[in-house]
């Protein structure tokens, strides 16, 4: 996002150029709507822009709930940002546009595989928050039979295979017998 049309144009090319699916806004508030529209994981934004300052833009961003990746570009190198609105916002860096498109590149890179990381870190969580949600249903008290079944069908298809004839069949078991031979071999 950025008002500078032929900034925005370039930056456009050198990042589809790159194999990126690119959208872009010139000003903050239709950047707003499109965002809502769109989810991206990546925003490059212009940190000085008439209306909206990229802060602002960002500050709406960050109220409304998104966690996208945010990179601020700013062409003027002593009105740099500070850090601490870095933090404030959860800004994951800067771009001075007089350093290039190498560089803007890398901050794309590390933006971008930042953002595979926090995902695989949420994927980690919900599928840990599945776990202790089921945890109480794996400590229920389950009958002799649901347990000899589950343990004998477990043991049956570790044990064999159709190719050798085996069928994999789980019946129902008989109990007399199961808990007799389980009797002995703990007597």
């Amino acid at each position: 996002m950025d008002d500078d049309a032929d900034l925005r144009i370039t930056v456009e090319r050198l990042l589809a150029g790159q194999g990126h699916a690119v959208l872009s806004a010139e000003r903050g508030s239709a950047a707003l709507k499109m965002l809502q529209e769109h989810p991206v994981d990546l925003v490059l934004l212009d940190y000085f822009m008439p209306g909206m300052t990229g802060e602002d833009v960002v500050r709406e961003l960050r109220a409304a709930g998104h966690t996208m990746q945010v990179v601020l570009q700013t062409g003027y190198a002593s009105e740099r940002p500070p850090r601490d609105m870095l933090r404030d916002l959860d800004i994951q860096g800067y771009h001075d546009k007089s350093e290039g498109p190498e560089k803007l590149l890398v901050w794309v890179d590390a933006a971008l595989k930042m953002h595979r990381h926090v995902q695989a870190i949420k994927v980690s969580r919900d599928g840990l928050n599945h776990i202790l949600q089921a945890a109480p249903e794996l400590h229920r008290v389950q009958s002799l039979d649901s347990l000899l079944r589950g343990s004998c069908c477990s043991c049956r298809a570790s044990w064999g295979s159709p190719a050798h004839g085996w069928r994999p069949v789980c019946g129902p078991l008989n109990l007399t017998a199961s808990s007799r031979f389980l009797k002995r071999r703990h007597s």
